[in-house]
């Protein structure tokens, strides 16, 4: 269980549930949720996510857990691409 301070910078734990707690920052801040596939997934479902950053690695797997699984995602748009020098690729996708 995480508990101030964090080890992070300029990082604040949000007590309680998220959803409403990041409802309410995301009016007058832009947000970087770090955490788990689970609570990103919650933010999608009440679509606090405007903005996605993916690191895509040329790897093929056949098995796991899947981030955009039973999530509508309406509208997305790649607005950049950038590929590294190790093979991953970098692709910010926005909403609508």
């Amino acid at each position: 269980m995480l508990t101030e301070p964090l080890s992070r910078q300029n990082s604040t734990l949000l007590p309680g549930d998220a959803v409403p707690a990041v409802a309410e920052l995301r009016r007058d801040l832009d947000l970087v949720p770090l955490g788990s596939r689970d609570r990103l997934q919650s933010l999608m479902r009440h679509d606090l996510v405007d903005e996605y950053l993916l690191l895509i690695a040329p790897t093929v797997v056949g098995t796991g857990r899947r981030l955009f699984d039973g999530i509508e995602l309406g509208d997305l748009r790649l607005v950049g691409a950038t590929p590294t020098s190790t093979g991953v690729i970098i692709a910010t996708y926005q909403r609508g």
